[in-house]
This record gives C-alpha cells, structure tokens and sequence, in this order.
C-alpha cells in the first residue's frame, strides 16, 4: 500500500468515525481536533486529493455548505493548509491547495449580498495571488476590486500600498524612478 493510500484512508476514517464528534469538540472550543483535521487535510492535499481535504476540513466550519460563510471559512482553512504545505516544501501541492481556496472565493464573488461581502472576497483573494502564488499582478486587480466594491476595506487598502512599495523599488532598482 502506498503512502497516498494510507493518508486517503486516514482522511476517510477521520470523516466516517469522527465527524459527529469532532463537530462537538469543535463547538466546545476543541483545538486538538481542528490540529487533526488540518493534518489530516494536509496529507491529503499533499497527495493531490483536494477534495478530501476538503471534506476533511469541513466539519471545522459552521454555517450551511454552500454559503458565502461556508466559502469564506473554507477558503481560510485552505489558506492555511496551504502554508504549511509550504513550510513543507511541498510547494506545488500548496500551490494547487491555493488555486482551490480561490474556487471558493470565486464562489462568495457570483453570490455576494453586499458590496461589503464582495470586497472582502477580492481582498481576501489579493493575499493569496500575493503571498501564495506570488502573482503581484492578480493580487493588484483583485485588491483594486475590494477597493472599489468598498473603499474601507482596510485589507484592500494596505494590499494596495504593499503592491505601490514593491513596483516603486522595482523602478527605483531598474532606475526609472530618481
């Protein structure tokens, strides 16, 4: 049996034995549980089964499937799945972890109720093409989104001023700017 497959298995038996339970240690403040399930999802995303990780992390959030909050907590667990993917050296599989916690950004974007929520969607994609894919470009459009969806969007805000900093020094390093 490989390594994939036991990690698969891992994650199955996590969500088939203990979902009922963990949702009670979770609303009890469990913290050893959530450390479990974002292990649990790790492995898994590490082995390419994204949707069981997925799976794996859904018992952590509340809320109903399907909605913005919903997409919003499981974009944020992924976010963190993803990091430590990467302080694993598994940067690819982090980066594929982030690509799907964009999916779900995506998600909140086609249903937002309010400007409010919409802006907090593209603020909240911006950090992720920044820190975790590295797409400066992306991470600007979608920081300007937030921006103009809502203009106190502090995240939109400071994405903005990180991204004018880094294009600064960029010239100023390649001598356009005095």
């Amino acid at each position: 049996m490989n390594i994939s497959r036991v990690f698969t298995f891992l994650g199955l038996f996590v969500i088939a034995m203990g979902s009922a339970r963990a949702q009670s240690n979770i609303q009890l403040g469990g913290t050893s549980t959530q450390g479990t399930a974002l292990a649990v999802a790790t492995s898994l995303a590490q082995a390419g089964n994204l949707t069981g990780a997925e799976e794996t992390l859904t018992p952590l959030i509340r809320g109903e499937s399907g909605t913005n909050g919903w997409h919003f907590q499981c974009a944020s667990l992924l976010v963190v799945v993803s990091q430590r993917l990467k302080g694993e050296d598994h940067h690819e599989a982090a980066r594929a972890v982030s690509a799907f916690a964009l999916a779900h950004l995506r998600a909140v974007e086609q249903k937002a109720s309010s400007q409010r929520v919409l802006a907090s969607a593209y603020a909240m994609a911006g950090a992720i093409y920044e820190r975790d894919l590295g797409d400066l470009t992306s991470a600007l459009d979608c920081y300007t989104k937030a921006a103009s969806a809502n203009p106190n969007n502090l995240d939109a805000q400071r994405g903005m001023k990180r991204m004018q900093k880094a294009d600064d020094t960029a010239d100023r390093l390649m001598g356009k700017k005095g």
